[in-house]
């Protein structure tokens, strides 16, 4: 019988979703540095050409310089944007390259290991986000804290048949997981520095 835990102090049934994040030094440094290597996209695509300010050549330039610092700036926004994401009946981890969804009562357990943080479910399944491995910056206390809110916050998790340990284990889960890509994202910043690059080539 699945019977659901009572809990009151992390979010109640139909409460918005709660969302923690591997303390401050890792999404403070993805967020400013995602800034900062958009910002720079924008000023080198406009300078890069130079002393060529027009022709081939300088819009070649623009756009190799303009578009290094766009995929700088998409890589440490899916650096500075991984949470634990609490909602009603399910628990979403966006780590920089995979998005994980687990249902309330498919969690076993979470646990800290010298690997981090492990989230074990009924099925067999492991979770182990990088953010909250060891190192300063990766926030090795705040692991502990989050580890407590998941145990209150999941319920008795349903028997389920457990799979086999093997050394293709992503695999075996790939029903919780997809590729966290931010392609929307990207393809608009590439897209704005490509064309700023050509305005630029045009009319300078």
């Amino acid at each position: 019988m699945n019977v659901r835990k009572q809990v009151t102090n992390i979010r109640p049934d139909n409460a918005a979703p709660v969302k923690y994040r591997p303390g401050v030094a890792l999404p403070g440094l993805g967020y400013f540095g995602s800034m900062g290597s958009f910002v720079a996209a924008m000023v080198v695509a406009v300078i890069a050409g130079q002393p060529h300010s027009r022709g081939w050549l300088a819009l070649q330039n623009r756009l190799i310089g303009g578009e290094v610092c766009a995929l700088f700036a998409w890589f440490f926004y899916k650096l500075g944007s991984s949470a634990v994401i609490l909602e009603e009946h399910r628990m979403r981890i966006l780590t920089w390259g995979l998005r994980w969804e687990v249902g309330r009562d498919e969690i076993e357990d979470a646990k800290l290991m010298s690997s981090g943080l492990v989230i074990e479910l009924a099925d067999g399944c492991k979770i182990q986000p990088l953010m909250f491995a060891g190192g300063i910056l990766l926030n090795t206390g705040g692991r502990y804290f989050v580890r407590d809110r998941i145990r209150e916050w999941r319920y008795d998790p349903t028997p389920v048949p457990k799979a086999e340990a093997r050394w293709l284990g992503l695999l075996q889960c790939r029903r919780h997981w997809r590729v966290r890509g931010n392609w929307l994202m990207l393809a608009g910043m590439v897209t704005l520095i490509a064309s700023e690059a050509v305005v630029v080539t045009a009319f300078t």
